[in-house]
């Protein structure tokens, strides 16, 4: 245990606003397939954008899981809906 006295003491704030507000991550995708491969799709762009109509289907060629992995050299926020179509054939 210790035990601290401090004197009666004030600061000087300064309100503000330090670090201005700014969309300028650089956006990437690797999807890793069922066994554990990495397939980098790349920078998805930088800024505020839209990707839309990404085509992957190259990437998803077995059944199993998927793992989507999105990275950022900053600050970012991604909203990601993912669409699929599913083909299922007879055994």
């Amino acid at each position: 245990m210790h035990s601290v006295t401090l004197s009666n003491h004030t600061h000087d704030l300064v309100y503000a606003i330090y670090e201005e507000a700014s969309a300028t991550a650089e956006i990437s995708l690797v999807i890793t397939d069922p066994l554990g491969n990495n397939h980098s799709i790349g920078s998805l762009g930088s800024g505020e954008f839209v990707k839309e109509d990404l085509q992957l289907k190259e990437y998803f060629t077995m059944t199993g899981v998927y793992t989507f992995t999105f990275s950022a050299d900053g600050l970012a926020r991604i909203t990601s809906i993912v669409v699929c179509d599913l083909v299922i054939e007879p055994e």
